[in-house]
């Protein structure tokens, strides 16, 4: 469904949960170790007017 407005401000926080149960360390261990490998992850609402419950897009920018 996407993100929240307040989620989206932070999505690396570990202690935020984006699913009923459970933290979001998924993200957070995921932006670890890409930038550990020099690379970036973005989070964004997938529409560009930023609606809610239209879904979210994560992209891994890896280094060349």
């Amino acid at each position: 469904p996407g993100l929240s407005k307040a989620k989206l401000a932070d999505p690396f926080d570990p202690f935020v949960s984006f699913a009923q149960d459970g933290l979001n360390i998924s993200l957070s261990m995921c932006r670890s170790i890409m930038e550990r490998h020099n690379g970036k992850v973005s989070v964004a609402n997938t529409r560009a007017e930023k609606i809610e419950n239209k879904g979210t897009t994560v992209t891994l920018y890896f280094p060349e």
